[in-house]
């Protein structure tokens, strides 16, 4: 709790933060003992958005627990966690704050995107061991009836301005998700209509210019920022398809359209959107993801599976 400008622990006890259950019984308890108009729910501890960790073959999802055999929530575990405090409440969680590395991903974003309305990620690093939440408390206790969304950009400016760079951090509309997904479907569609072609190895090259990130460390550059990746196919690919054009031109007005607040520092200019999409550079790594990434709601629906269906085409031998 925060009282008289001094951050108080109410209660502790050791549990296993990749487990779940305890997730569901502290969103419970603060639900019951803590009655809100508006809730906000922090993440933390390492993350890697949805790709399986290949150290251990183990999951690592977020909150990474070092403790309990290095187990971690998987995307369907944090779900199923957020999904009992969206019952318990009646009604979407106000602001989610995923504070750790990588989460922000389009497939982490579509998992989500049902349970709560605005979310704090970062396409990169995420600094989550010293978040200035006395400054951020501060400013909540001066200003208690501000919106979630607003919240949302005082936690991400918050955050923005107490670590050095590289740093990257966004607000979403989480409502825009949808529609984000199905310009993927479009512009997915028409670029595989190029592989095959003369263009395929001008899109990999572009692939390999686009800001990229590894889920983890040592690991490949799996994840690139989408927008970006966009912007490259339109403008130094040579391809001349008015429907590929338009569909980017769309992605972006709608990925632009969904952003409430993006900052980075320590990138090319251009180079962070808001959103990383998977694209492993060679076939052998979306091998190693393909089953964790056919788990998930993004490819469990058109509007993603065309994307998958793209990586493979373009990747496979």
């Amino acid at each position: 709790s925060f009282h008289n400008g001094e951050l108080q622990i109410l209660s502790s006890y050791n549990c296993n933060f990749g487990n779940p259950d305890y997730l569901k019984g502290f969103l419970s308890y603060g639900l019951q003992n803590y009655p809100a108009r508006r809730y906000m729910v922090v993440i933390k501890d390492h993350g890697s958005g949805w790709r399986k960790r290949v150290k251990k073959d183990l999951s690592r999802d977020i909150c990474f627990d070092e403790v309990y055999g290095d187990d971690s929530l998987t995307i369907s575990e944090l779900r199923s966690a957020l999904y009992y405090m969206k019952v318990l409440l009646g009604r979407k969680i106000d602001l989610l704050f995923l504070d750790a590395c990588l989460m922000g991903t389009i497939e982490v974003d579509y998992d989500l995107k049902d349970l709560a309305n605005y979310l704090v990620s970062s396409e990169a690093i995420g600094w989550g061991g010293n978040t200035r939440w006395d400054v951020l408390f501060n400013q909540l206790v001066s200003y208690p009836t501000i919106s979630a969304d607003g919240l949302g950009v005082l936690t991400a400016q918050t955050y923005f301005n107490s670590y050095i760079e590289p740093i990257t951090i966004m607000v979403k509309d989480l409502s825009k998700i949808d529609d984000i997904a199905k310009a993927i479907y479009n512009f997915a569609h028409y670029l595989r209509n190029y592989i095959g072609t003369i263009y395929e190895n001008t899109i990999i090259n572009l692939r390999n210019q686009t800001q990229s990130f590894a889920p983890y460390e040592g690991g490949p550059n799996e994840y690139i920022d989408l927008y970006q990746f966009s912007e490259l196919i339109r403008t130094q690919s040579g391809i001349i398809d008015s429907n590929l054009i338009n569909s980017i031109l769309d992605l972006q007005r709608i990925i632009k359209a969904s952003l409430i607040y993006c900052e980075d520092s320590g990138y090319i200019e251009g180079a962070i959107n808001g959103y990383s999409i998977w694209f492993p550079n060679t076939y052998n790594y979306y091998l190693l993801g393909e089953s964790k990434y056919e788990n998930l709601l993004f490819t469990n629906v058109q509007l993603g599976k065309e994307w998958q269906i793209f990586l493979e085409e373009i990747l496979s031998p």
